[in-house]
Formats: structure tokens, C-alpha cells, sequence
């Protein structure tokens, strides 16, 4: 008689006893490799390997920018405060323009500020060392600036578009 992997009858896999006349199985049962000590009911464990790995990679991946996140504003707080800037023109048309900003947590906002009419709208990053970037929006002009801040001044470089042409120059900033 011929036996399965598991030691059982072949009937015993589909619980159907072979009919007369039906196509013949394969006689060769195809069994799980045996391993010292496994069973025969037990899978690969492959996917479930891979799914803790990239599980844990996620969880790291995700610990590590909640702390950028958190942790960089923290460290950026040195910053905090009210400031007095004042961007000067050395290409083009566009004026002195003075801004109030506000920097709270690594984050950098207009405070106070106009140009041509329009309220000014300032947003930009501060970083721990205190590199700074910020864009700028005043109506249909729009200006992105790059600098650096230490714990009394700031200052950097701006440049600009808007329906007058295209502008750029220095920005200077103190606490107030």
C-alpha cells in the first residue's frame, strides 16, 4: 500500500476514496523537506521574517523623523523672539522693505510688513545652528531668502519676482 508524507493512506488527503476508472495521481507524494526537529504542519517562516523586518525598519524610520520633527524646533528655541528685519535692494527696483518676523520653535513668520499695498506673508525654517530659509509673499510678488541667525542678528540673501521684473538683495535682521 502506498503512504503519504504524514504516513496516511492517499484516500486520507481529500478524504475521498480513488473511484475505478479516474485518472491516475501522481504516485510520487510531494512532502515538505524534513528538518531536525520541524514539523511536518509548518510553514516557511520567510514571509513572516520579512514582514518583522520591514516592520522594524518602519518603526525606525518613523522614531527617527518624530525626532527631527520634535527634537530640531527644541534645540532651534535659542531663536525665539521677535525680530526687526530689513531687506535692501542691490539688483533691480524693489526698495528697502522692512519686515517684522517672529520665530517660535524653529518656525519663522511675519509679524508685520507691507509692500506695494500688500500685507507681507513670511514663512520659513530655522535650523539648531541657525540656517534659515524663508518665503515671501506680498500680492502677486513672491521672494524666497537663505541666510544665517545667531542669538542677536540674522542675515542672508533674497530674491524676488513679481509684475515689476525680478529683484534680489541682502536682508539684515535684530531682536527687538
Amino acid at each position: 500500500m502506498r503512504v503519504t508524507c504524514d504516513g496516511f493512506p492517499p484516500h486520507h488527503i481529500d478524504g475521498l476514496l480513488p473511484i475505478a476508472g479516474s485518472p491516475k495521481r501522481n504516485p510520487k507524494p510531494r512532502c515538505a523537506p524534513r528538518f531536525a526537529g520541524a514539523s511536518l504542519m509548518r510553514r516557511p517562516t520567510h514571509p513572516m521574517r520579512t514582514f518583522m523586518i520591514g516592520t522594524r525598519t518602519w518603526a525606525f524610520a518613523l522614531s527617527m523623523a518624530f525626532a527631527i520633527i520634535c527634537c530640531a524646533p527644541a534645540i532651534a528655541a535659542q531663536f525665539d523672539g521677535n525680530w526687526s528685519m530689513l531687506a535692501v535692494t542691490t539688483s533691480g527696483h524693489c526698495g528697502s522693505i522692512p519686515i517684522g518676523l517672529g520665530i517660535s520653535r524653529g518656525r519663522v513668520y511675519s509679524t508685520g510688513g507691507g509692500f506695494a499695498g500688500h500685507p507681507i506673508q513670511l514663512v520659513g525654517r530655522i535650523s539648531a545652528s541657525g540656517q534659515v530659509r524663508m518665503n515671501a509673499v506680498a500680492g502677486p510678488r513672491s521672494a524666497h531668502g537663505i541666510g544665517r541667525f545667531n542669538q542677536f542678528r540674522g542675515s542672508g540673501t533674497w530674491a524676488g519676482t513679481g509684475p515689476s521684473g525680478i529683484c534680489s538683495g541682502v536682508w539684515n535682521a535684530t531682536r527687538s
